[in-house]
């Protein structure tokens, strides 16, 4: 939870962000927003728990791959997947 505490620059800093939300999913919390869009860092946080899209933006929560970590890792990840997805068998099931 380090970058809880970083001055904006480093949370905005791409390799940072995705350090830091390679130690802890959580991280991603933290994350200058237009990162949180970056699909290799909110899959990376998906994969160690799929309630990190509660903090991805917008674009991950509908980007195929980071929706089926996320749900595949807990189920209820759902309630943050947005767009076409949610009609998507396969996430669902």
């Amino acid at each position: 939870e380090a970058l809880q505490l970083a001055p904006a620059a480093l949370r905005a800093d791409r390799e940072v962000a995705l350090a830091a939300v390679r130690q802890h999913w959580s991280s991603l919390r933290y994350v200058d927003e237009r990162l949180r869009d970056d699909a290799e860092i909110v899959l990376e946080a998906a994969r160690q728990d799929g309630l990190a899209l509660q903090f991805a933006g917008f674009e991950a929560c509908m980007d195929p791959k980071v929706v089926i970590e996320a749900v595949s890792n807990r189920w209820q990840a759902l309630q943050y997947a947005t767009g076409p997805r949610l009609a998507d068998r396969s996430v669902v099931l």
